[in-house]
């Protein structure tokens, strides 16, 4: 399964707010299945944004 960031280029939705959003959706999903998930990023924004996520103690669990 794949999903972009929707709505993070022209139409300005946060970043941030859009990772914060997918890993919570991954997060609750993984509570009842058995999946290896990951999270790939496009640009450098993204990819700075994503290591802040993960840096302040955010997880995925299964």
């Amino acid at each position: 399964m794949a999903f972009p960031l929707i709505s993070t280029g022209i139409y300005g939705f946060p970043k941030e707010e859009a990772l914060q959003i997918a890993v919570s959706t991954i997060s609750q999903c993984l509570l009842t299945s058995d999946m290896q998930v990951y999270l790939v990023v496009f640009d450098k924004k993204s990819f700075g944004l994503s290591q802040k996520l993960f840096a302040s103690g955010q997880r995925i669990h299964r």
